[in-house]
């Protein structure tokens, strides 16, 4: 069985509610790793969180071996586990490092992640007080015209992977659940805690910390308590909103989140329905169904815009449809066959393409690795 020891430990490269993500290396094969460590703890402060972790690792597991068993010839959409394991103090997934950080942080080092005023003041200006360039109109269709489709199209292929060879819904997409590789900008889909098993979906499975980090194996039987996938707010479809017992989704639910990921990367870094409180974002996104859309809302086209910024937001509203049905209709026959979503990596010059530099790199390359015979103390950043 894995352990800490097999590890040197260096600086976290990401942050969670409940769990934090360290870079390491494997002392043996010199392979770099990313270790999602979450606190015992926070499993008796939140029991929920456990089922999560666990949901989490089978999927990941599921996948790798569906890979192997069927030797599929295709880039790998979900990010790989290489080692489970726990002590009293935390419980360790030991995963593929995606350099490249997250789609978020691509966001913000674009220039797109900023509030839409701050964009109409400083269209003009190249850089921004904090460091990240504001889009001026070229550099803006540039990144529409090249890097919106070449990660778009990613997204849209790993989601139609997820639900036809390994029969998950994801039910988190988000741009931090999108990780990237530096030098390729190849994606691949993380956390899985709130997903659910399209054949067998009203159902989960209560375990230990120690079953979590255990080979994980099982039948049906063991699935017995109810489960309603919680991911995050803005990002949401309105059924798994309202919802308050279990209920049977399908794949609208993530055709709902691809709608708002897509407004996300033509517009300011964010969701159309995000707001300041949870509360305001279920309003918005009830609105919006209603037909009402708050006038600093986005989600019309313009005279002002591009025509290929109106595609992209055709799309984007075209997948932000109240049933599930109807935005099932329109992914099949709009979405995933549009010419815009048709990725040939070999075909791409990606040298037009934003490839994305985490905030962290540097401070990786600068580190001073803790050896993990310090068992969890070399996991606890000070």
């Amino acid at each position: 069985m894995s352990s800490s020891s097999e590890y040197m430990v260096g600086p976290t490269i990401g942050q969670g509610s409940f769990a934090h993500v360290l870079y390491a290396v494997h002392k043996t094969s010199g392979r770099p790793v990313a270790i999602k460590v979450v606190e015992q703890f926070s499993f008796r402060k939140h029991p929920w969180l456990l089922q999560t972790i666990m949901t989490e690792k089978e999927i990941l597991q599921s996948s790798d071996s569906n890979s192997n068993e069927k030797k599929v010839s295709r880039p790998s959409w979900v990010v790989s586990l290489w080692a489970a394991f726990y002590d009293a103090q935390h419980l360790y997934l030991v995963m593929e490092l995606c350099s490249g950080g997250d789609l978020e942080g691509l966001l913000s080092q674009a220039g797109i992640l900023q509030e839409e005023e701050e964009e109409e003041e400083e269209e003009d200006s190249d850089e921004k007080s904090d460091g990240h360039r504001s889009f001026s109109s070229v550099q803006r269709e540039r990144w529409i015209q090249h890097s919106v489709p070449f990660y778009a199209s990613q997204i849209v292929n790993a989601l139609q992977y997820l639900h036809s060879k390994i029969r998950i819904l994801h039910c988190d997409l988000k741009p931090s659940n999108c990780l990237l590789h530096a030098e390729t900008g190849q994606l691949r889909l993380c956390d899985f805690g709130s997903a659910i098993e399209m054949d067998r979906q009203s159902t989960t499975k209560t375990t230990t910390a120690a079953a979590a980090a255990a080979d994980s194996s099982s039948d049906s039987s063991n699935r017995n308590r109810t489960w309603i996938p919680r991911g995050t707010t803005e990002y949401s479809c309105p059924e798994i909103i309202r919802a308050t017992s279990p209920l049977a989704l399908n794949e609208g639910v993530d055709y709902w989140s691809v709608g708002c990921l897509l407004y996300a990367m033509i517009h300011a870094g964010k969701s159309p329905f995000c707001h300041d409180s949870e509360a305001l974002t279920v309003q918005a996104i009830k609105e919006h169904c209603q037909g009402r859309i708050g006038s600093h809302q986005q989600l019309k086209p313009s005279d002002k815009q591009t025509r290929n910024f109106q595609e992209w937001l055709g799309l984007s509203i075209g997948l932000l449809r109240e049933d599930p049905e109807d935005r099932i209709q329109f992914w099949e026959e709009n979405v995933f066959r549009h010419d815009l979503l048709q990725w040939d990596p070999a075909a791409v010059d990606r040298g037009d393409v934003i490839l994305p530099r985490p905030h962290w790199k540097d401070e990786v390359k600068n580190a001073v690795l803790k050896d993990g015979n310090e068992g969890w103390t070399a996991f606890v950043q000070l």
